[in-house]
């Protein structure tokens, strides 16, 4: 992967992170390293890896192909937010007798 494609992602990574509300250690934990290693990767003395790209991915439930494809204002639409309470469900108008 080159240089400047390794730059962008980070830089969508450490702004999606922001976004979303998660640490760094979160964050980590999705890509399944250490939180120092993490702080490597997203500051450009790791270079980013596909297991990276995939756990980041997972965290924000999308594909690794959308995260790497998609502009950070279209998956900032799109993520999960940590702190974000749940989407309501839709309850039918047949509950209250019973259905």
């Amino acid at each position: 992967m080159d240089n400047s494609l390794q730059n962008e992602l980070r830089q969508k990574m450490r702004e999606l992170r922001d976004l979303g509300g998660y640490s760094q250690k979160d964050m980590a934990d999705a890509m399944d390293i250490t939180q120092p290693s993490f702080f490597k990767v997203q500051n450009g003395h790791i270079e980013l890896a596909i297991s990276h790209i995939s756990g980041c991915a997972e965290l924000f439930c999308v594909t690794p192909t959308e995260f790497i494809s998609l502009s950070t204002e279209e998956l900032a639409a799109r993520i999960r937010r940590k702190s974000a309470p749940p989407p309501p469900r839709e309850v039918s108008p047949l509950t209250k007798f019973g259905f």
